[in-house]
């Protein structure tokens, strides 16, 4: 019922393959992921099992797996979390645990590499980036001492060359790594 999206995903592989973030309505509207396997002509619900709605901020989509998609979550006034599919929806596993469980904005997935970044400024919920080689059975914060604030927009991947990252920060402006961070 809620029509406010968060952000939409395209298959890699397969372009009539879309992905949907859909906000929670401060917790009266429980979809909050939906995909689409006909180009956006019909959609069908995909949220994982969460405790509580949460808002389904970014989705990223295995480039060399169509039915593996990472989608993260955040609430407006906090909680956060990161779900992985390897089966286009059907089941989730909570990948969350290792995460500080502030809201998730971002998330980008190049088939071996899985960053989230996130947080919120409303209560100090600072989160950060992370990275994980494992789809986020493991996590390894790559934020230093030297970020402005840890709360993570946004995040970009150069494509030729993985090792730069862009990392959007909210009332921080850009970091940039050239190392993989």
């Amino acid at each position: 019922a809620n029509d406010q999206v968060f952000d939409v995903a395209i298959d890699p592989s397969d372009p009539s393959i879309l992905w949907a973030g859909i906000a929670d309505a401060s917790g009266s509207q429980p979809v909050n992921v939906m995909r689409s396997t006909d180009g956006g002509a019909t959609w069908g619900d995909r949220t994982p099992p969460h405790a509580a709605p949460l808002s389904g901020t970014a989705i990223a989509v295995d480039p060399g797996d169509s039915n593996t998609a990472i989608a993260v979550f955040g609430g407006a006034f906090g909680g956060g979390e990161a779900w992985v599919t390897t089966d286009g929806g059907d089941s989730w596993t909570d990948r969350s645990a290792g995460l500080p469980g502030n809201p998730l904005n971002a998330v980008v997935y190049d088939g071996t590499r899985l960053l989230v970044g996130g947080g919120l400024l409303f209560g100090s919920q600072f989160e950060g980036l992370y990275e994980s080689p494992d789809l986020g059975v493991t996590w390894t914060p790559l934020h230093d001492g030297t970020w402005p604030i840890l709360v993570v927009e946004d995040i970009a991947v150069d494509p030729s060359d993985a090792a730069r990252i862009f990392v959007a920060i909210d009332g921080g402006g850009v970091n940039r790594t050239t190392d993989g961070g």
